[in-house]
């Protein structure tokens, strides 16, 4: 997922460069559970329909409104499932850290949640949960 999208914050895409979050279903499915997918396609359409910031005002893969990152780490966490992706800020150099709730399906590994700072967690804002 960061390997293919990651240009989203280290540089600016071309014109056509699709962000993450407005990736087709199909895409989206590579990488998300049904029921995350779901969520963040429901929030898209609100976002459409109203012409407002529905539940998530920011991009779920880097946490930021205005992604930016370097030194970015992907390791497995301490609990079975869960990846950890860290990164720093470009200018402040602040760490930024999230983890990734996995779940293997027929077809490979799923990411079911992702926990950002102070345990908040993606699917819970998409569901309208906190």
């Amino acid at each position: 997922m960061y390997q293919a999208f990651a240009w989203e914050a280290v540089i600016a895409g071309p014109d056509y460069a699709t962000p993450f979050i407005e990736q087709p279903e199909a895409v989206l499915n590579q990488y998300l559970t049904q029921e995350l997918m779901v969520l963040l396609v429901q929030d898209r359409e609100c976002v459409a329909r109203t012409e407002e910031i529905c539940r998530l005002d920011f991009s779920p893969l880097w946490m930021s409104q205005d992604p930016a990152a370097m030194g970015l780490t992907i390791v497995q966490a301490s609990r079975p499932g869960e990846v950890s992706v860290s990164y720093r800020f470009p200018g402040s150099d602040e760490k930024t850290s999230m983890r990734y709730r996995l779940v293997e399906d027929s077809e490979g590994w799923r990411v079911s949640d992702v926990l950002y700072e102070g345990n908040v967690s993606l699917k819970a804002l998409l569901s309208g949960d906190l």
